[in-house]
């Protein structure tokens, strides 16, 4: 007969044994045999169960945009006692490390299983996966319908043409003259002249954002004016000089005279008699190089 004494309370008759332990120890193991006639006689030897490492790790956020993304892992994992002195992380993208507290940075969007296989210096080992998530970046982009035009009047039209590969999307728009919108395709005029540098800021659902910028110029507007050397004359000899006055804050002018008989003139400060007496209205109209027009009669 042999008696099988494992240490940890639990014994077996049989002629081998196979045990398997529940808790970590160094234990005496006994095998008592008894002979037919009652003779005896045992042996003993140790057994250590040493204790496994409990992989377990932390990140600083669980999921982040794809530009710039950096993500830092802390090493939690624990061993009753001993040490652990390996460490393998396999971030499912095809990279791997031995760091204890690695950094990583993903080149693409998905969802990634991030696995730290510990090992301790009696090579028990533990493992332990977590899920991070990298997010697309919006692509923000816009269209001007008209991106120069003159004060009077202006009106731009903003096109959104910004996309995301899944998600939505937030706008915020900046005109470059203290006024701003939040719709997705605004129009806005201008209340003074100037080069105006317009963004755009998408951000989406999971708070990635990108920027984008154009250009708008508003154009001054000329201002029209002449005086007349004398606006009432004898029809006999009669001789008007138009002197122009007309200015405009940058940029050349052309001019169009219209003297009221049908007679034209495109001169800066014409003088032009009549051939028949009548009251006749003068008017002059002032046009910029971006073409701003305005107009005055007398």
């Amino acid at each position: 007969n042999q008696s099988w004494y494992f240490g940890d309370g639990d014994t077996l008759q049989s002629v081998d044994a196979l045990h398997s332990y529940s808790v970590f120890d160094t234990l005496n193991v006994r095998l008592l045999i008894v002979s037919d006639w009652f003779c005896k006689d045992s042996t003993e030897k140790t057994v250590v169960i040493h204790p496994m490492p409990s992989a377990d790790f932390g990140s600083d956020t669980g999921s982040m945009c794809l530009n710039n993304n950096i993500f830092q892992f802390t090493n939690q994992s624990s061993i009753p006692y001993g040490s652990i002195t390996q460490y393998l992380w396999h971030f499912d993208d095809g990279q791997v490390t031995n760091l204890q507290n690695p950094n990583h940075t993903y080149t693409s969007v998905d969802s990634f299983n991030v696995k730290l296989l510990v090992a301790s210096q009696n090579s028990c080992q533990d493992s332990v996966s977590k899920e991070v998530i990298v997010r697309p970046m919006p692509v923000a982009a816009f269209d001007i319908t008209d991106s120069s035009q003159c004060l009077s009047s202006n009106d731009i039209r903003f096109i959104n043409q910004s996309d995301i590969y899944y998600g939505k999307l937030d706008y915020h728009w900046d005109f470059g003259d203290i006024d701003s919108s939040l719709i997705e395709n605004p129009n806005h005029t201008y209340v003074w002249f100037d080069t105006f540098t317009i963004q755009l800021i998408t951000n989406s659902d999971f708070n990635c954002t990108d920027t984008a910028y154009k250009t708008a110029i508003v154009h001054p507007m000329p201002k029209s004016g002449f005086n007349i050397n004398d606006s009432d004359q004898c029809f006999r000899g009669n001789e008007y000089h138009f002197t122009n006055k007309s200015n405009i804050h940058h940029g050349t002018l052309n001019y169009e005279w219209d003297f009221g008989d049908m007679n034209t003139s495109i001169a800066k400060d014409p003088i032009y008699s009549y051939l028949a007496d009548d009251t006749y209205t003068v008017k002059l109209l002032a046009i910029s190089d971006q073409d701003c027009m305005d107009s005055t009669t007398r």
